[in-house]
C-alpha cells in the first residue's frame, strides 16, 4: 500500500506541474483514504528501510507540491487584485459620468 500512496503523491506533484488542480485535489481525496488505511504502520510486517526511503520520497513531493501550490496562489491573489482594481475603475467611471 505504500507504493500505492508514493504512486498517487508523484501523480498530484505532476498534475501541479501542469496546472491540474481539480484533479490533484481529486487524488489528495484518495490519498487521504489510503492514508487512513495504512498509518499506523505495522513496524513488524513491513520493510523499514524501504518504507523510511518511500516516506521521505512522498514528504519530498508534499514539500514540491506545496512550492507549486504557494506560487499558484500569489499568482490568483495578483489576478484578484487586477480584478478588484478594475470593479472599482469601473465604479469611480460610473459615477463620474452620473455627474
Amino acid at each position: 500500500m505504500m507504493a500505492e500512496l508514493l504512486k498517487l503523491s508523484q501523480e498530484m506533484l505532476l498534475l501541479a506541474e501542469k496546472g491540474e488542480w481539480d484533479q490533484v485535489g481529486e487524488l489528495q481525496q484518495q490519498r487521504l483514504q489510503l492514508m487512513e488505511k495504512i498509518f499506523p504502520l505495522d513496524v513488524q510486517n513491513i520493510n523499514q528501510s524501504e518504507t523510511a526511503e518511500q516516506i521521505k520520497v512522498i514528504l519530498d513531493f508534499d514539500k514540491q507540491l506545496m512550492h507549486l501550490a504557494s506560487a499558484q496562489q500569489k499568482e490568483i491573489g495578483t489576478v484578484l487584485g487586477k480584478l478588484n482594481q478594475g470593479r472599482q475603475a469601473t465604479k469611480a467611471y460610473n459615477a463620474a459620468s452620473r455627474s
